[in-house]
């Protein structure tokens, strides 16, 4: 007697028939699978609870069709007996207790690997009946797998004929990353194509959902849905959903297109769109972005929605229509490109007419690199704007509204093994209002530099050497060309705990100039010789802090350096200031930057700095560094309208860092005056970066007589979901509010929210200006805009966005 819990296992193979039934053994419950064995000669059966297989009685191989379809004859009744417990196909997951912001996690369907060539039907039922030569009725749990897809349904029938199948009762359909469960089916097996109709579907790699009238299969990767809804947020929470008359699904191009589709929100219809295209994975694609909205005290109330183009895999643009109820509309553009071996960035903006000023405005920037052979490189950064006051009025950055030049520059570079050539052509764009004609850059029409070094040369010198040839030009202002030269020749020794470096270099500068005052030389040149010798040692010891082995370095170093003073204030002062004085300048030849000056000296410098390494994870908690120079002789070059220093000694400078576990760090420096006894410059700065991509930095810096101001910023999750930033930084010097920044941040499964308030200023006397941008992101639908990260990325330390994903 057969066992009612018998199942039989049916694979339909390319060169294999439909299995005979064999019965469950006398006195047990486990059901046998079997299968035509490899030689095609018998069959071989195991029991599907476990490995045990045993001989069963042979057969002639089937005959097989010319389309590779097995042949069987036709069977006189049910195969096996019938399992009448319906199965219950499994819902959408749940987990609740998973945590994170998604409690649902869809998962991706895995076919269990089956033998057969490509294009090999597999069937599985409780029972199987052939009722014509090419029909099979398929009952109870039954399983059709072809190619990677797989058909799951309490009944089935199956043609052989066409390789078609129709299912009803509990059917699920998957495919990879997309399964649809439904009432009913249709598929056709050979063409990948079907429908299931009163259909619930999933897009594992979205985490997107919905349901559907149908669901049509049109090929392996395009589906249509009809009377359809879609959404990534969790099943029951649906905060945001599209239901559209048709969608279409192209998972190779990872685009969705919605016909007459309508977006609700919290179960409010807020948006039609007679046609709506967005991505399926995380291609890139054609569509609108999350528009931003906005208000500002310059501009009023604001509103863009950028278009994105995906123009081909290495070129895109976005368009941003960006409404100003004070100024009106401004079209923003930008193009994006990258090839082989150039790539670059356009960027216009432009409003037909300000309503304040009463007229046209506009912006260009363009960014280009390029490597058109071996060896050379093309660097083009050209940058327009309309008026003086454009970026002040339309820019919503600190930074950018503070910018007083725009910079127009083309380079042409090669580099050699040992040296470098660079042609140059530079232009500034004057864009503070405020700046007299006198402080305005000098423009390079052209610049020629070349470089060469050549180490371990004769007897183990290295030689290097400078030359660069400028013409400058400005509107009512001295011009001309200038020639700098500075061959150099250095002797290198040292071993592994010492070095000793003398180095002897001539600096040879010659000018042709234009628009001189009477009586002053129009051919001015100056010829100095410069001396410097770079000694020092390293030592190092093994000591023990806080119960960790460390390697401690201590490295003294002095460097003396001496150049005669020759008479420099005939020269004009085409580009050159004076270096930020820190502690690599303790080191330089010259303590100004620009070939207009050469600075005299005859000065030791005396430094000592000393680190603690970790030998295993190469981590360096703690460094610490203190350098001074004392000056034989005055100094007497300067540049126009300095006084001169007269010294004995520079300020002493010092800085250090600190690392206190993976979270603290503590980084500071200062310039102490032994002269009057006071700080000239002091800055330092504690920071904290924790696990959760929690911020926190607090800083103050003070020059004397020119700034003193703290800086705080910070990103702060209070919940899973919620999270609070800001920053605040205030001049004491002026009892100013530089910039302030409050937002806050709420993030679930499906979409984010950001609002933020912002107050800056252009300049210590300009007009604070306030503005408030409110960015929605609906997680599946579209990107949301870099404005908010952008901002927060410049103004908090160490600001990482939060990736889109789940």
């Amino acid at each position: 007697m057969r066992s009612p819990s018998h199942r039989l296992s049916v694979l339909l193979l390319a060169w294999a028939i439909l299995p005979r039934a064999y019965a469950t053994p006398p006195g047990t419950d486990t059901p046998w699978d079997c299968a035509a064995d490899l030689s095609g000669t018998g069959w071989a059966c195991a029991r599907s609870g476990g490995p045990t297989s045993r001989p069963v009685p042979t057969a002639p191989p089937p005959a097989t069709d010319s389309g590779g379809h097995a042949t069987a004859a036709r069977a006189p009744g049910p195969v096996a007996a019938a399992d009448t417990t319906a199965r219950t196909l499994p819902e959408f997951p749940h987990n609740a207790g998973a945590g994170g912001l998604c409690s649902w996690t869809p998962t991706r369907w895995v076919l269990k690997p089956l033998p057969g060539p490509p294009g090999t039907t597999h069937l599985s039922a409780d029972q199987v009946e052939v009722r014509q030569r090419d029909a099979y009725a398929l009952n109870g749990n039954v399983v059709i797998q072809r190619d990677g897809q797989e058909l799951m349904a309490d009944q089935a029938q199956y043609d052989r004929s066409d390789d078609t199948a129709n299912a009803a009762g509990h059917v699920l359909f998957a495919d990879g990353g997309l399964t649809v469960r439904g009432r009913s089916a249709h598929m056709d097996l050979a063409n990948n194509t079907g429908e299931v109709g009163q259909a619930r579907y999933q897009l594992v790699d979205r985490h997107a959902h919905g349901t559907a009238k149908t669901i049509q299969m049109e090929s392996r990767y395009r589906a249509v849905g009809r009377q359809i809804t879609y959404t990534t947020c969790d099943p029951g929470h649906n905060d945001w959903r599209i239901k559209a008359t048709r969608l279409y699904i192209n998972r190779a191009t990872g685009i969705g297109v919605a016909h007459n589709a309508t977006l609700s929100l919290a179960g409010m219809p807020v948006f039609y769109f007679p046609y709506l295209s967005f991505p399926i994975n995380d291609q890139r694609k054609s569509g609108f972005l999350i528009p931003s909205v906005g208000s500002s005290s310059n501009s009023g109330f604001e509103f863009s929605a950028p278009y994105y183009f995906n123009i081909a895999p290495n070129r895109d643009a976005t368009l941003t229509p960006r409404i100003m109820s004070k100024r009106g509309l401004l079209l923003g553009g930008e193009f994006r490109y990258l090839n082989p071996d150039n790539h670059g960035t356009l960027k216009l903006a432009y409003i037909p007419r300000d309503l304040i000023l009463d007229k046209a405005r506009g912006a260009v920037s363009f960014q280009h690199q390029q490597n058109p052979a071996p060896r050379w490189n093309i660097d083009l950064n050209l940058n327009y704007v309309s008026d003086k006051t454009y970026l002040t009025d339309l820019s919503n950055s600190l930074t950018t509204a503070s910018t007083s030049f725009l910079e127009r520059r083309g380079d042409v570079s090669y580099y050699g093994d040992h040296w470098s050539l660079l042609a140059r052509a530079q232009d500034f764009q004057t864009v503070d209002p405020t700046l007299p004609a006198a402080s305005q850059p000098y423009a390079r029409l052209p610049e020629i530099l070349l470089q060469a070094r050549q180490p371990f040369g004769i007897y183990g010198l290295d030689y290097g050497a400078k030359g660069e040839m400028d013409y400058f030009n400005r509107p009512d202002s001295v011009t001309g060309a200038r020639i700098d030269l500075k061959p150099t020749v250095s002797l290198p020794l040292g071993g592994r705990a010492f070095f000793f470096t003398p180095t002897t270099a001539l600096r040879y500068t010659a000018y042709s100039l234009q628009n001189t005052a009477p009586g002053i030389d129009s051919h001015p040149i100056r010829t100095t010789p410069i001396a410097s010798l770079d000694t020092g040692l390293y030592l190092d010891r093994k000591l023990r802090w806080f119960g960790t082995q460390y390697l401690q370095t201590v490295e003294p170093r002095l460097y003396y350096l001496y150049v005669p003073y020759r008479n420099q204030s005939d020269i004009p002062v085409f580009d050159t200031g004076a270096l930020d004085f820190n502690f690599s300048q303790l080191f330089h030849d010259n303590r100004f930057v620009g070939a207009d000056r050469q600075g005299d000296a005859n000065q030791l410098t005396a430094a000592i700095s000393t680190r603690f390494l970790n030998p295993v994870t190469g981590q360096e908690p703690f460094d610490a560094m203190i350098g001074q120079i004392f000056y034989f002789q005055n100094q007497r070059v300067t540049l126009p309208g300095i006084p001169v220093e007269t010294g004995r000694a520079s300020d002493v400078v010092a800085r250090g860092s600190t690392q206190w576990g993976p979270n603290w760090t503590l980084t500071g420096g200062l310039l102490w005056n032994p002269n009057q006894r006071q700080f000239d410059r002091s800055e330092v700065r504690l920071g904290y970066q924790g696990n959760n991509r929690s911020v926190f930095n607090i800083s103050y810096r003070f020059r004397r007589g020119i700034l003193e101001e703290t800086d705080v910023s910070a990103l702060w999750p209070i919940s899973q979901r919620w999270a609070v930033f800001g920053r605040w930084n205030q001049s004491l010097r002026d009892h100013l509010l530089l910039e302030g920044m409050a937002g806050a941040q709420y993030e679930s499964c499906c979409w984010i929210l950001q609002v933020v308030t912002r107050r800056y200023v252009s300049t210590t006397a300009g007009t604070p200006n306030t503005s408030i941008m409110l960015q929605l992101e609906l997680k599946g639908l579209g990107r949301l805009g870099n404005r908010v990260d952008a901002l927060m990325k410049r103004d908090i330390l160490d600001y990482q966005p939060q990736p889109t994903g789940w």
